[in-house]
Order: C-alpha cells, then sequence, then structure tokens
C-alpha cells in the first residue's frame, strides 16, 4: 500500500483544486499526485489525467512510477490500452496520459480532468500552460509543483498566488518540514 509521508498528508489534508507546490527536493509530492490521480482514474468515470514535467525523461520516470503502482495494487485494475505515454481503463472509461513541456500544441482540443505540472520552473518555456490550463475545466483539478529555480514563471505564478491574484492556492514544503531532512 501507498502510504503518504507527513508532508503527503498535509498537502492531501489542504489541497484545492487548483494547487501551486514549492517544495524541497524529494519529499514524494510528485508521487502522491500521482497516486491520487490514478485512483480517481481507477475509481471514477471520465477522468482524464494527464502529467507534464520539464523534459521527456523525467516525465517518462513519473509514468514508469504510475505502472508501477499498477503493478503493486492488491486488485490490479482492467487495462485497455497502456503504452510509453497513455494508460486507458475502460471500466471507468478513464485516461492518464503524459507529455513533456517542450510540445506547443499537447492539450489542445482535449479535455483535461486532473492536470500534473511538475518542476515547472526548470520548463524553459511556459507557452504550452496556455492551452493545458484552458482544456481543464472549473470543475477539473490542477497541480503545479516546483522546487525553486530562481526568477522565472513559476517564480511570477508563485508570487501571485501568494498576493491572492490568481486562482491558484499556494502550499510551501521547506526542507524542515520533511522528518527525514532533521538529524535530531
Amino acid at each position: 500500500r501507498f502510504k503518504f509521508n507527513d508532508v503527503q498528508n498535509k498537502y492531501y489534508d489542504e489541497r484545492s483544486y487548483r494547487d501551486i507546490v514549492l517544495k524541497a527536493r524529494q519529499m514524494g509530492m510528485s508521487s502522491a499526485i500521482l497516486a491520487i490521480w490514478l485512483m480517481d482514474c481507477i475509481m471514477y468515470e471520465n477522468t482524464r489525467a494527464v502529467i507534464i514535467s520539464h523534459e521527456r525523461e523525467a516525465t517518462q520516470r513519473l509514468f514508469a512510477r504510475v505502472k508501477f503502482y499498477i503493478d503493486n495494487i492488491p486488485l490490479k485494475p482492467f487495462l485497455q490500452y497502456e503504452s510509453r505515454n497513455e494508460l486507458s481503463f475502460p471500466k471507468t472509461n478513464s485516461t492518464f496520459y503524459i507529455g513533456t513541456a517542450g510540445s506547443k500544441a499537447f492539450g489542445r482540443g482535449d479535455v483535461i480532468t486532473h492536470l500534473h505540472c511538475s518542476e515547472l520552473a526548470f520548463w524553459e518555456t511556459p507557452d504550452i500552460l496556455v492551452g493545458l490550463f484552458q482544456a481543464v475545466p472549473s470543475t477539473g483539478r490542477m497541480v503545479i509543483e516546483s522546487t525553486a529555480n530562481g526568477y522565472n514563471h513559476f517564480r511570477t505564478m508563485w508570487n501571485e498566488a501568494k498576493e491572492g491574484r490568481s486562482g491558484f492556492k499556494p502550499h510551501f514544503y521547506p526542507w524542515f518540514f520533511f522528518k527525514e531532512y532533521r538529524s535530531a
């Protein structure tokens, strides 16, 4: 079973439909989001979950984690379609798929109910966000998460959320929130 750590529990308890997360490295935030999105695909009809990361390899590693979860669930769900980029759950008519930040047209024309933009501070260009955000209905979920990386589009979005000038709820998880990073 997937067991949340303290930071993951805190996020789960405080999450909203539009979240922006500034975090320390390797707290398991993406792992938790992927697990939540996967369970929604298995349990709820017409879920369209999407992961997008800053580079193809990072996105593939995140998607491999989703496949690992499926392989280790006590009751494995039936998959109609399983590829390097997509999983299809016919019993719920749901799909989980991936993209890379460099794709200019990804998400255009789609309906995405669950969007996870991982490590946004490391994306070369945020241009793809416009199409992605338009693809998520008001009842859909969006999570933008990243570790800090200087002055960039993520920092601008973070500041806007902190100042209440966007529709995103800010979540900040510094290194000292994570028990494993403390020695005493």
